[in-house]
């Protein structure tokens, strides 16, 4: 076993002696999955990520994730339809993500992996603070108030030519608080003020869907459950279904311009984005400019903000647009852009919060 390793690391082209491959393809990418294959390679290669447990329990697991992906999705040769086979290189991607606009501030990591050709996960933990009004009647207070959360997704990519892949994720978000101080009126009356924090989870399940010139629709079913510290009010809960559409039409060599709406059960938002995204070897860069529209319910207040993003991704080199193919089309290399690289993968984050759930609270005696 030791001896097979080694020959897959230092000479990969020599595998033909032990393995079946495919005659046009690289070597890098024609190796067909085995299970002696897979044995070898994972004991053969450090573990990524590994110093990171050195901080943390959390990267530990996160090291453990992403020496077992040892896979990425390629193309045959064979056929115009996109073929997923087992390619080296792609053990998984670290991405990191920043947000500055009007009244938000975000920030964010993330890391995905591929479980296999057909299975790939991300987990994310992001920060974001924005500046809010609250309306306590008769007065109204603007506060900066800020949140956190991490969440994970996991991918089933089907390959099929409209239907391609199904979509299943959930998120812890967490918002802070504020005491403000207590009004006073004329007629001897006090109106106690308070910004309740808040605990939730956000959930959701879903679908991808190929619509035309490489666009893609995902549309998924929500469920929200978030509870309201409030010390003053009733409706601490805000739980129930909902729903939200994504869709993103890539253009040029590495553009996309994106539209999402969400209808959940704290909040409707709306938002729309315009990105570059490059991928060099072993990095990629992702700019952007974005819209957001959102209205609160239950207390939340509404939102609008527009700002720039600006986002790093590392590893991930093993497969990338255009694919590893002779016969490119526009079936396989829209499927290259959207599936066949870990590091875009890791670049969108699992968890994309638009407001700090966090609302009014006030009592009037």
């Amino acid at each position: 076993m030791e001896n097979y390793s080694k020959l897959l690391t230092v000479y990969p082209t020599r595998l033909k002696i032990g393995f079946r491959t495919e005659a046009k393809a690289p070597a890098i990418c024609a190796i067909e999955s085995s299970p002696l294959l897979e044995i070898g390679a994972r004991f053969d290669r450090p573990i990524p990520g590994l110093w990171l447990g050195l901080k943390s329990k959390f990267s530990i697991a996160l090291g453990i994730l992403s020496s077992l992906a040892i896979s990425s999705i390629c193309h045959s040769q064979e056929t115009d339809q996109p073929q997923k086979k087992s390619c080296l290189g792609d053990y998984g991607a670290f991405a990191i993500r920043g947000e500055a606009g009007y009244k938000n501030y975000r920030g964010g990591a993330t890391y995905g992996v591929y479980f296999s050709d057909d299975h790939r996960f991300k987990v994310s933990g992001e920060w974001l603070t924005q500046k809010l009004t609250y309306h306590f009647h008769p007065t109204r207070e603007k506060k900066w108030v800020s949140q956190y959360a991490i969440g994970g997704e996991y991918q089933y990519l089907i390959g099929n030519k409209i239907v391609q892949s199904i979509d299943l994720g959930s998120a812890y978000v967490h918002s802070d608080g504020h005491r403000l101080s207590n009004k006073s009126f004329y007629n001897n009356k006090r109106i106690f003020r308070h910004i309740a924090d808040s605990d939730g989870t956000l959930s959701f399940l879903g679908t991808t869907v190929r619509l035309w010139n490489c666009a893609r629709l995902t549309a998924e079913a929500n469920y929200d459950w978030v509870k309201y510290h409030r010390k003053h009010e009733l409706g601490k809960l805000a739980n129930g279904f909902g729903g939200s559409a994504y869709f993103v039409q890539p253009f040029a060599t590495d553009f996309n311009f994106s539209l999402s709406a969400q209808f959940r059960k704290p909040f409707n938002s709306y938002q729309g984005s315009l990105n570059w995204k490059h991928f060099f070897s072993g990095w990629g860069i992702d700019v952007g400019l974005f819209g957001n529209i959102t209205d609160g319910k239950e207390g939340l207040p509404d939102i609008q903000t527009v700002g720039l993003q600006l986002g790093f991704s590392l590893g991930g080199k093993g497969c990338k647009h255009p694919p590893f193919n002779d016969k490119k089309t526009e079936q396989t290399d829209c499927y290259a852009r959207a599936y066949c690289n870990v590091s875009d993968w890791a670049s969108r984050p699992a968890v994309y919060v638009p407001i700090v759930l966090a609302v009014e609270d006030s009592k009037k005696e």
